[in-house]
């Protein structure tokens, strides 16, 4: 059974998480990985942190967190030009 990837921006609102956007990577495990570990942010400190950006795995409609790292907004902003770019790239030329 094929894996999905999704990378999901969520805001911090006193003790919720709010989700803000899902970015949908495919089924590649490897371009997940590489593309997820270019973005900028920090996995210390994440219960400071206003912004969290989570990789997450999809297999049978369950999903499992794989990573997160914190963000400040200029993160978030720096990260979705690299994800749509990423994508584009991808998507574009095969």
């Amino acid at each position: 059974m094929d894996k999905t990837f999704f990378i999901d921006i969520r805001m911090r609102m006193g003790d919720e998480m709010i989700p803000l956007a899902r970015f949908s990577i495919g089924t590649d495990k490897l371009f997940a990985q590489e593309l997820y570990d270019v973005l900028e942010g920090s996995v210390d400190r994440l219960d400071e942190a206003p912004l969290l950006m989570e990789w997450i795995e999809e297999q049978m409609g369950l999903p499992q967190n794989i990573c997160l790292k914190g963000c400040s907004l200029k993160h978030v902003a720096h990260n979705c030009e690299t994800i749509t770019k990423a994508l584009f790239k991808k998507h574009s030329l095969g």
